[in-house]
């Protein structure tokens, strides 16, 4: 991966901390989800799925933000783009 011409390494720093700050809540309220299930409330489930959620996306806008400031090193093969990723990137 190559750091594109206009975009500096103070940017790309904190893109990165952004997203994996995103990836941490991400995994914390994928263990709420867990925990809500577990006490069979529905409001506190249907509270942690929304929360899960908005992180899915907060998480996917973090990683698009780090992809928009490299572009790939020529040598390396394509990216792979999974249908979750293609969907996340409609905004949903």
């Amino acid at each position: 991966m190559i750091i594109t011409a206009t975009a500096d390494q103070d940017r790309y720093e904190h893109a990165v901390l952004a997203r994996d700050a995103a990836a941490q809540e991400l995994f914390e309220t994928e263990l709420a989800l867990h925990d809500a299930r577990g006490t069979h409330d529905d409001r506190w489930i249907t509270a942690a799925s929304d929360h899960l959620h908005l992180a899915v996306v907060r998480h996917a806008q973090a990683v698009n933000a780090v992809a928009a400031l490299v572009r790939p090193d020529p040598a390396a093969a394509p990216p792979r783009r999974g249908k979750l990723l293609a969907f996340l990137q409609l905004g949903l």
